[in-house]
């Protein structure tokens, strides 16, 4: 698995290159806790790679130009976003870069990665989470403090992490209390409340004693009653150290107290080190205040690590487990710490050893990087989350399928029985239990971005354009109801029912087409066949005839398979579609069944002689072809891999041989050459729509041109992507183009197959103008599913 962690998070060497040369110092805690969380998760054999944006400021470091650098550390791939330093041109800078980076990883990767973003750094995060809807990766928040919290967050900030904080698809949270605010949507979490780092200190003896606190310097930290307890104990021969920065520094340093030691800012091995050899360490943190519910204090755990006993107020971000390894100020005053003080220094020196082993054993047994990250790898392995359906509602799903594929545009049933509008009207009553499925179930709180946009700004052309057709509409509920359709059903039943219809229609077809309308017309005669009251015509006038849903041509010697559409590029889009889906997934089915949907999808696709149909067909069969080889390859059987390879170059100059002796035939392969060629009137006719239809769309880029434009001028439209973008725009032709994308990485199984998946799937939606059917939006929008 590959794992982007999208944070602030540096090396250790970098962070003290930070600290060393910088005039502010950034908080070393969270950069510790995703450390330790990264090469946690690579311990647990996860591909880890980091998008940073380094905690520098211009009121840390006057270095303006930060450059791109990687690290490779303890198995963590670091990669540092570039920058300006200078604030509005820093911000530019990271979301740039981070959307190059996070592209490349989405596009690139050998396996569909996974990104852990730190919510806190907004911009970076915000854009990471953007990419992931759209190409349908999964994201996952991690919450080290609720946004509104933070000390030097701005108001925009807070807003958009609170908007977008509900958005990703699970969470790491550092305290339980944290999914009660921000998981309103009970989608996977896990808690994470702090990592051990590996402590290599030894103890050494010291000519002072000391009890030591390492942490943020505020008043409402409780930092004050610690120095006045301490001083009100009166302890003899012991220090108090203070290591840090905050609001008190000046008045830490003005105390004028022997016994009292500031020394500011350190790196964090010089921390641990003082740990390791204090008497005791604590943490006077009031637990009264709200925030600690959401806050788990990382020096607690680091302490425990050091063997050093620790004193801590009783926070509520602490789990209960913890309170057996630590000693507790009951009363978070000056007198209840320094009582508590007098307590612990009367307890013999080895029983005090003892009780901070006890603790050391604890968290570097039960809290250290590779088991806390383990969790992150479990919740990954096991957030499935889906509604399993009855058999009844199954059914119903699979003849929704039926008749959304029957009554979608282009179908004769459509055209030239029931109308677009009759057909829509329709589709929406057979739904209606689906949508109260939907709505009851509340999965319209998990709405997901893409179908937003594609639905949003749709709306916005036809209201910027009063382009209130039904052919507008149509779109609008063919989108709505493929969207209610797919967080009903799982990806597997919708695709084996899916490849089941096409199936019995593409067998139906080849049955009536070559065998059953033959035969009427040798009994009935071609003359009485046209009388008939079953007859229909399409909109330039061709004759079919009604073989209950398939439509044969009644024209005289012209036999094409059209099944139950009036073009047979429609047709050859559903059999592709299906065909693709079984190469793709050979274990929807059993071995026998995949053979026979095969064969009966090839001989239906090449019964329509369809030119992309002919192109798709054979960019699949040399898929499968090469996936042949390879598997016998793998089998070492080198014998029957000469065979297969003699036996095509055989079969192809058999067929050769074939054509050139039959007449007909070789006309055949005449029309198939033109087609591909383009050196026929059909073909020209559909490239001359394709530049009509780029041309509209950069004429008219925002919000795309009025149906009836895109259609004047007798021009036949033949290509589904740009005649969308024509229509809508180009914002809109992305979105098809990500759903696509998106649609052949769900199907495609392997990431290496996905380009070929997108490049046939491309050949055989380009072939005609069908961008209102309705089940190609039911079937292209799988690929919105988060669940699968």
């Amino acid at each position: 698995m590959q794992l982007y962690y999208v944070s602030s998070l540096a090396s250790k060497d970098k962070i003290n290159y930070i600290i060393n040369n910088s005039s502010s110092k950034p908080l070393q805690s969270i950069q510790r806790y995703h450390r330790l969380l990264c090469e946690g998760l690579v311990d647990n054999n996860i591909d880890v790679h980091t998008i940073s944006a380094l905690p520098i400021s211009n009121k840390i470091s006057s270095k303006k130009f930060w450059k791109y650098e990687k690290e490779n550390i303890n198995g963590v791939k670091y990669n540092y976003i570039p920058f300006i330093n200078i604030p509005i041109f820093r911000q530019i800078c990271l979301l740039f870069f981070t959307l190059l980076f996070v592209l490349k990883a989405v596009l690139f990767s050998k396996e569909k990665p996974v990104f852990i973003c730190d919510i806190l750094n907004t911009t970076i995060s915000i854009i990471t989470l953007f990419i992931c809807k759209l190409f349908g990766c999964k994201c996952i928040g991690i919450v080290t403090d609720l946004p509104k919290d933070m000390n030097n967050s701005n108001k925009i900030s807070v807003f958009l992490n609170e908007f977008f904080q509900k958005k990703y698809d699970s969470y790491i949270f550092i305290t339980k209390y944290m999914n009660d605010v921000i998981n309103k949507n009970n989608k996977p979490y896990i808690v994470i409340e702090g990592i051990v780092e590996e402590f290599s200190a030894e103890h050494e003896d010291t000519s002072e004693k000391y009890i030591m606190y390492a942490g943020g310097l505020y008043e409402k930290y409780g930092i004050k009653e610690l120095i006045k307890g301490f001083q009100n104990a009166n302890l003899k021969d012991i220090k108090l150290y203070i290591y840090g920065s905050g609001e008190l520094e000046e008045y830490i340093s003005n105390l004028n107290d022997e016994n009292i030691k500031y020394f500011g800012t350190v790196t964090n091995d010089e921390i641990l080190k003082k740990e390791k050899n204090a008497f005791l360490l604590i943490n006077p943190r009031f637990s009264n205040e709200e925030y600690t519910k959401y806050s788990f204090p990382s020096k607690n755990i680091e302490y425990m690590s050091s063997g050093t006993p620790v004193l801590t107020t009783k926070l509520r971000g602490i789990p209960e487990e913890y309170f057996k390894y630590l000693f507790v100020i009951e009363h978070e005053t000056e007198k209840g710490i320094s009582k508590k003080l007098n307590e612990i220094f009367k307890i013999s020196l080895d029983k005090l050893k003892e009780f901070g082993e006890k603790a050391r054993k604890y968290v570097t047994q039960e809290k250290n990087k590779k088991v806390q990250a383990s969790k992150i790898v479990d919740m990954l392995g096991n957030d499935k989350n889906i509604t399993k359906n009855s058999k009844f509602l199954n059914i119903y799903g699979l003849l929704v399928m039926l008749f959304t594929i029957l009554l979608s545009r282009n179908s004769l049933i459509n055209t030239s029985i029931l109308g677009i509008f009759n057909s829509t009207i329709i589709l929406l009553i057979l739904h209606v239990p689906l949508i109260y499925i939907f709505l009851k179930r509340k999965n319209y709180k998990n709405i997901n971005l893409l179908f937003l946009l594609l639905f949003i700004w749709i709306i916005i052309c036809i209201v910027f354009k009063k382009d209130f057709k039904g052919y507008n509409l149509s779109i609008l509920c063919g989108i709505f109801l493929s969207y209610i359709y797919i967080n009903i059903f799982d990806l597997k039943s919708i695709l084996k029912n899916f490849c089941y219809i096409i199936f019995f229609l593409a067998l139906y077809s080849i049955l009536t087409e070559y065998f059953v309308y033959p035969l009427i017309q040798k009994i009935y005669g071609i003359t009485k066949i046209q009388t008939s009251e079953l007859i229909f015509s399409n909109s330039v006038g061709t004759p079919f005839l009604n073989m209950f849903f398939t439509f044969p041509v009644i024209i005289s010697g012209y036999i094409r398979n059209f099944g139950i559409f009036t073009e047979p590029g429609y047709y050859q889009f559903y059999l592709i579609l299906a065909l693709l889906i079984i190469s793709f997934n050979s274990k929807l089915f059993d071995k026998k069944t995949n053979i026979i949907i095969t064969i009966v999808y090839l001989l239906t696709i090449i019964s329509t002689f369809s030119t992309a149909g002919y192109m798709c067909l054979g960019i699949i069969i040399m898929y499968l072809y090469i996936k042949f080889i390879i598997f016998l390859k793998q089998k070492n059987d080198y014998q029957k891999i000469i065979i297969t390879i003699l036996i095509t170059v055989l079969m192809f100059i058999f067929i050769v041989f074939i054509f050139l002796k039959n007449e007909t035939l070789l006309n055949l392969l005449k029309m198939i050459f033109e087609k591909l060629t383009g050196n026929s009137d059909s073909t020209s006719t559909r490239l001359t729509g394709l530049f009509y239809t780029i041309k509209l769309m950069f004429k008219y880029p925002l919000f795309g041109a009025n149906i009836y434009t895109v259609l004047n001028n007798n021009i036949i439209i033949a290509n589904t992507n740009f005649a969308f973008g024509a229509i809508y725009g180009i914002f809109e032709f992305i979105l098809l183009i990500i759903l696509q994308y998106r649609f052949c990485d769900k199907i495609s199984g392997k990431r290496k197959y996905l380009i070929i998946c997108l490049i046939i799937l491309l050949l055989s939606t380009n072939n005609h103008f069908f961008v209102s059917v309705h089940s190609f939006w039911q079937i292209m929008l799988i690929g919105l599913k988060k669940e699968d």
